[in-house]
């Protein structure tokens, strides 16, 4: 069962190890081996550096990650090479690539590179010099990736000398579209969803099959059901009135148009209708659907229909009009198919999530309605029935459970208080497995399917939009980088699943939870503040100041509610001991003594109105603040007590100044470990430059299912080696500013 929510929830690999020496193509001629599944040549490591003349240059991927996510068909690859003679031509899964010369290189050190030769490749002045390097390009190529693949992406290099490495550099990249909203087809064994509005896929239940039918346009499906006998999908539309249902065959991807009819809403009575629910009978002959009418008048006035197509009579029915036949009133948000009727949750309130929560059964014509169970007291959302119409399994916000249906009996399976890895966020379909023993259940939310044993109530992941394993990220605020360990650490602050302090492997996107905080209501995480030399992090929330300890995620609060604050973001200021912290109540910088944890005013002033995030300057003592309200970034001298306007206007691809409160908002902001640049995240990616104080947007791109598009970065951190990471909802990603992609690192 499908159910559509009307609401949302407000650097180990950092590079390919380069890989040098032998593969020496003596003649000359360009070899062309198929570079994804038959890579030749050697492939020794090594980073970015000098070579003898007998070696095929060298090369380091700076952009994707050693291992990333697409969902995107085409991908730009950028990297590194040096060669001590003449770099002749770099390729990528046998495409030419642009070779640049005397670009700004960058380190290739950073994040502890597991490599036999970490050499750095600089030209700005720092660290390894690499004037006897002979020749060093940046080079830059897009490629095509499949969809559906998980491809390889190689890279191979070439001399004017004839020597070629036809494996200098690797990384690999899914592309694997999964959909949360879902049925599935019990005869066949595959599960058919819907993974982006033109994007279906087919998943084998037993094995790992998958395909895709792509479908340019197609519209979202309100309700989505699987018609078996003629293997095909059906679509139900609804907007502006009109009720629109399509098919689509799986197995040559023709649409066919089936019915429509204007279901005439009178605005005086009601706002909008919206299709919550769609099922195909046993039979194949009719569709059901479950259709709430949103009253103009008061909430209370929502109603619930059930309407019937009949596939050879091209007729639609109602069958319940907000009350049956024999006037049982009739609100539910969902609803199953069973041998002896129509299985619905009810709801106090038509579209409500939970309300009394009990199931009942309507019959076929509509006439009645039996009550089955009484309340789960789950928040439940979703239901399905057993083949032999003995066992109904449900899923709601607080737990899922089964109900034996002659009896009433409920049994709870798995509560959600006592989950720790397969949390719920946004509940979206439903399907049981019979001939596996378990619930199939997909979170928008997270972007995964979860089983869950129909008899122990064991979670384990089906299939996931991810890369790693552990705790799927949510909403990752706030991130901070440990480079030389390879880690990176998120601030997540759950949503409606619980706020964690999540441990991220660069190398295998792989998540721990470093510290779990149980508040009693969900929290916003605001900032995320490492202090290397303590051994431990701070978590900004939106009243409450932690510390957590790196070694075993000791929570310790060093700031409350009870204090009356609203925090948005800090820094730390080592040599004083203390963290900035910028605080909106009052409109000011704050700070907090980490020896006594006495808080006191640094600065406070309406100029820098709701203030969201603060850097320091260790260096200068120069203190930058960016201003929400205002759209502004500030820099404050403590010395001096004086504040600058920076910046206040940045103009995007759009030609509007994306710091105007009217088309942006800001978020966060980070130092630029490497340049003079200040990152500014939020509804777009800026870079300021603070020494030429030119500003720079990343150009919009769109991706469609996964990331979406590349807007509302939560964070950002940039690594040693100038590589680019940040958080997005449900992923930690890696940036290329220039272009605009992004890749998912870990999901």
């Amino acid at each position: 069962m499908i159910r559509i929510k009307l609401f949302i929830p407000i650097l180990v690999g950092a590079l390919l190890t380069a890989c040098g020496g032998g593969g020496g193509g003596g003649d000359g001629e360009t070899p062309t081996p198929d570079p994804v599944t038959d890579p030749t040549g050697s492939s020794s490591g090594g980073g970015v550096g000098t070579s003898n003349d007998s070696d095929a240059p060298v090369a380091s991927i700076m952009f994707p990650w050693t291992a990333a996510r697409t969902s995107s068909n085409s991908l730009t690859v950028k990297g590194i090479a040096s060669d001590s003679g003449t770099i002749k031509a770099v390729r990528v899964n046998g495409k030419s690539a642009t070779l640049t010369r005397n670009a700004t290189a960058i380190s290739t050190s950073g994040l502890a590179i597991r490599s036999s030769n970490p050499a750095r490749l600089l030209s700005d002045g720092s660290g390894t010099d690499t004037s006897d390097a002979g020749d060093v390009v940046e080079w830059e190529v897009t490629i095509p990736v499949p969809a559906a693949d998980d491809s390889t992406v190689v890279v191979e290099t070439e001399d004017e000398a004839g020597n070629v490495d036809h494996a200098a550099a690797k990384a690999s990249v899914l592309n694997r579209a999964v959909p949360t909203s879902f049925e599935i087809d019990p005869v066949n064994r595959q599960l058919v969803g819907q993974a982006w509005h033109d994007l279906f896929v087919v998943m084998g239940l037993d094995d790992d099959s998958y395909r895709t039918v792509s479908v340019p346009d197609h519209p979202f499906c309100g309700g989505f059901a699987l018609k078996p006998d003629n293997n095909a999908i059906v679509c139900t539309t609804l907007a502006d009135n009109q009720l629109k249902i399509t098919s689509l065959s799986l197995d040559t991807g023709a649409q066919s148009f089936l019915f429509e009819q204007n279901l005439n809403l009178d605005p005086a009575e009601w706002l909008f209708a919206s299709v919550w629910e769609a099922e195909v009978s046993a039979d194949n002959s009719s569709l059901y659907l479950l259709v709430q009418y949103f009253s103009a008048v008061s909430y209370d006035d929502n109603k619930s229909v059930i309407y019937r197509y009949d596939f050879a009579g091209n007729t639609l029915t109602p069958l319940v009009d907000g009350a049956t036949q024999s006037g049982s009133k009739f609100a539910a948000n969902t609803f199953a198919l069973a041998n002896s009727g129509i299985m619905a949750i009810n709801t106090r309130v038509a579209g409500d999530l939970g309300g009394d929560d009990s199931l009942n059964l309507i019959d076929y014509a509509g006439a009645d309605s039996t009550s089955v169970t009484e309340a789960f007291n789950l928040t439940l959302n979703l239901v399905d029935v057993s083949a032999d119409d003995t066992t109904a399994f449900v899923a709601g916000y607080d737990g899922i459970a089964k109900a034996d249906i002659p009896t009433g009996t409920r049994e709870i399976l798995s509560l959600e208080a006592n989950e720790q890895l397969f949390n719920i966020d946004q509940l979206d379909a439903i399907a049981l497995d019979e001939a596996n023993n378990r619930l199939l259940i997909g979170d928008s939310g997270f972007g995964y399917i979860f089983s869950v044993d129909t008899d122990t109530g064991a979670r384990t992941e089906f299939a996931a939009n991810g890369l790693g394993s552990g705790k799927h990220l949510l909403a990752p605020r706030a991130i901070e980088l440990d480079e030389p360990n390879g880690l990176a650490y998120v601030l997540d602050d759950g949503g409606n699943a619980g706020e964690n302090l999540i441990e991220v492997d660069l190398a295998t996107g792989n998540r721990s939870v470093l510290a779990h905080f149980d508040f009693p209501y969900n929290y916003i995480a605001q900032d995320l503040i490492l202090d290397s030399a303590g051994g431990r992090l701070f978590a900004v929330f939106e009243h409450e100041i932690f510390a957590v300890t790196l070694g075993d995620g000791a929570v310790t609060p060093l700031a409350s509610s009870g204090s009356g604050y609203s925090f948005t973001g800090g820094t730390l200021d080592e040599s004083g001991n203390r963290l900035l912290i910028t605080e909106t109540s009052t409109d000011s910088v704050l700070t907090l003594d980490l020896s006594t944890y006495s808080m006191t005013e640094l600065y406070s002033s309406a100029t820098i109105d709701v203030p969201v995030d603060v850097e320091l300057d260790e260096s200068s003592g120069q203190i930058y603040i960016l201003s929400q309200a205002n759209g502004e970034l500030h820099a404050y001298d403590p010395d001096s007590g004086e504040t600058t306007l920076l910046l206040n206007n940045c103009v995007e691809d759009q030609g509007r100044n994306a710091l105007d409160i009217n088309v942006g908002s800001v978020q966060g902001l980070h130092l630029d470990p490497n340049k003079r640049w200040m990152w500014i995240s939020g509804d777009y990616l800026m870079r300021f430059d603070l020494e030429s104080k030119a500003c720079s947007v990343m150009p919009w791109k769109y991706y469609g299912y996964g990331l979406g598009n590349n807007i509302s970065i939560l964070d950002v951190k940039a690594t040693s080696n100038g590589q680019l990471l940040g958080t997005k909802f449900r992923n930690l990603i890696q940036i290329d500013f220039e272009s605009g992609e992004l890749v998912t690192l870990s999901r």
